[in-house]
């Protein structure tokens, strides 16, 4: 078995185990929660409100142009996290924050994130 392979089963083996600790570390950092198609119209009729108005207050322009992401506040936490650290759209959110840690990782995060392993910065394939 190679190393890159080998790496990638144990870090989904350690994520199987993955438990949210609520702790909001991964919603309060600044960064990019990229919106899928479909996703705008579902989180602005779970809140109740026009697509237009959930763009309007919610939204951001990616820096490529190329789509929208969840609007921040200036310290970088999400508009979405409530102050016990819940999720206000938990039900619908983006399926980017879905995803996380199981399917991306970030090493910030995974150095302040109490329920995840670190991830070594070197993967080195030896095949």
């Amino acid at each position: 078995m190679n190393y890159i392979l080998f790496k990638t089963l144990m870090e989904h083996l350690d994520m199987m185990n993955f438990k949210c600790q609520m702790c909001g570390n991964c919603c309060n950092m600044h960064g990019y929660v990229c919106l899928e198609e479909g996703e705008v119209d579902t989180i602005a009729a779970f809140m109740d409100i026009s697509t237009a108005d959930f763009i309007n207050t919610y939204t951001e322009i990616m820096p490529d142009r190329r789509g929208l992401t969840l609007a921040e506040f200036a310290d970088g936490r999400c508009v979405f996290l409530l102050e016990d650290n819940s999720c206000q759209i938990n039900d619908v959110k983006p399926q980017q924050c879905k995803n996380f840690p199981d399917k991306w990782r970030y090493p910030i995060g995974d150095e302040t994130c109490p329920a995840c392993n670190p991830l070594p910065d070197d993967r080195i394939n030896y095949e």
